[in-house]
């Protein structure tokens, strides 16, 4: 079995290195058709703190998603080898993968605590749209009322 090991592991290794390659090309563009998707419907008039936050999310969203494709280098030849009868020998790869998680995790704790602390940011340009659009409403119904009262004003000319 150790020959076994010793023999096969680089190949699978190669084997799930391009196996990952062509999984990661599907999940990133399966991801960006399903974000913008989901985006465009919750956020119709994008302030910048919404436009961080989402482009945040979606790093994140990516992050995780190839970590969990890219683990396929160490997840195909250890199953392989336990399933021809080898024990399951593990080098450190999950460890490794476990660390990234750890900080994915204080990242994205760090992120919520930030958020909570900043409701009153939110919504005051929450409230700051509201009024841009109100004002915008306004402006057009102004125009409107000018352009009807100069309209028979137009017309005696004629």
């Amino acid at each position: 079995m150790i020959i076994f090991n010793l023999i096969l592991r680089p190949g699978l290794m190669v084997f799930g290195l391009v196996t990952s390659l062509f999984l990661s090309a599907a999940v990133v563009t399966l991801i960006n058709q399903s974000f913008l998707k989901v985006a465009s419907n919750i956020i119709t008039h994008p302030a910048i703190v919404e436009s961080i936050l989402m482009m945040m999310m979606y790093v994140s969203f990516i992050v995780m998603a190839l970590n969990k494709v890219f683990s396929l280098i160490h997840v195909i030849p250890e199953k392989v080898l336990t399933y021809i009868g080898g024990q399951a020998i593990s080098y450190g790869e999950s460890e490794g993968m476990a660390g990234m998680k750890q900080a994915m995790e204080g990242g994205a704790s760090s992120m919520a605590g930030a958020a909570k602390e900043m409701p009153g940011a939110a919504a005051a340009g929450v409230q700051k749209t509201k009024e841009g659009m109100a004002q915008d409403e306004k402006m057009a119904a102004d125009a409107k009322i000018k352009a009807e009262q100069e309209a028979p004003n137009n017309m005696r000319e004629f």
